[in-house]
């Protein structure tokens, strides 16, 4: 086989997607005896705006009314993981940001409505993970020995799954 190495998205996102594409990456590695490398998504949304000098503010849907929030700022995160009710994001905008992530376009009205003015939000596709970008940091992460055992590799979950429940 041609292949050398299998990459995945770690998350934050889909429970349900992320538990697919893990497992799926767990199964070809173990059965072709190759690395597997998980990567955050917010690590691979970030690489789109790496040309940009710019404070930016991932954020990822949770549940109803919540987003995952990511910032980076200055070449670091200054924020990982937090979990915001949408309406404190204004908390968060003490000067101008960029905006992205699949929880921007869950509550662009809502952001375009609260914060018109203070945040820069991008077009559709600065807000979704590029394989190409989850390709590169696999290959950059193997390169520099960053990486976990394939078996030990797990999903970036923030919260539980609420079964059956439609909050």
């Amino acid at each position: 086989s041609d292949i050398e190495l299998v990459v995945v998205s770690q998350g934050p996102g889909s429970f349900t997607g992320l538990r697919i594409g893990m497992s799926l990456g767990k199964g070809i590695s173990l059965v072709q005896k190759i690395p597997l490398i998980s990567i955050p998504t917010y690590e691979v949304i970030k690489r789109n705006f790496d040309f940009v000098e710019f404070p930016l503010l991932l954020l990822f849907p949770s549940r109803k009314g919540e987003v995952i929030l990511f910032e980076w700022e200055r070449d670091k995160w200054v924020k990982e993981g937090e979990i915001v009710k949408i309406e404190k994001l204004p908390q968060f905008i003490e000067k101008e940001k960029i905006l992205a992530g699949e929880g921007v376009l869950l509550y662009r009205d809502w952001i375009e409505k609260n914060l018109k003015g203070k945040v820069l939000i991008p077009p559709f596709s600065y807000h979704i993970p590029r394989p190409s970008h989850l390709a590169v940091l696999g290959i950059e992460r193997k390169k520099e020995a960053i990486w976990e055992k394939g078996i030990s590799a797990s999903p970036l979950y923030f919260r539980e799954p609420r079964i059956g429940d439609k909050n």
